[in-house]
């Protein structure tokens, strides 16, 4: 839809604060989390990684747009994570060579205590 559109324009330009307020604006129109996750952000990321193989994109405006949207994520987490925390905790990583973060940054939910170990972690340490 045209929110997508916005915001992977906004992600593909560099302009994390534009690509944020398109997801704030959201919010404040009573647009759940869960529903940015699922109809705004993994379409739009969905395309950047389209785009990137069919080399529409360089790798660098995929990191770009990529590290827009961890930080957009960041920025949701820190909006509700005080004010609609449960008792949850997830621990999150990647293991071996993998250093794809995004559905990292995406299993952080804002209601539960999130832990970030980093990434790429020797699958023996992880066990």
């Amino acid at each position: 839809g045209t929110d997508v559109l916005r915001y992977l324009e906004a992600v593909l330009t560099g302009s994390r604060h534009e690509a944020e307020q398109v997801v704030l604006d959201l919010v404040d129109s009573g647009v759940s989390v869960q529903d940015i996750y699922t109809f705004v952000l993994t379409p739009a990321q969905t395309e950047v990684g389209r785009m990137w193989h069919r080399e529409e994109i360089t790798i660098a405006e995929e990191h770009l747009a990529t590290r827009a949207t961890e930080g957009v994520m960041g920025a949701l987490r820190a909006r509700f994570s005080r004010a609609q925390t449960n008792d949850r905790t997830v621990l999150t990583t990647t293991v071996g060579g993998e250093l794809h973060g995004v559905g990292v940054a995406r299993a952080m939910r804002p209601t539960a205590r999130s832990l970030a170990l980093p990434l790429a972690l020797p699958l023996a340490s992880c066990i």
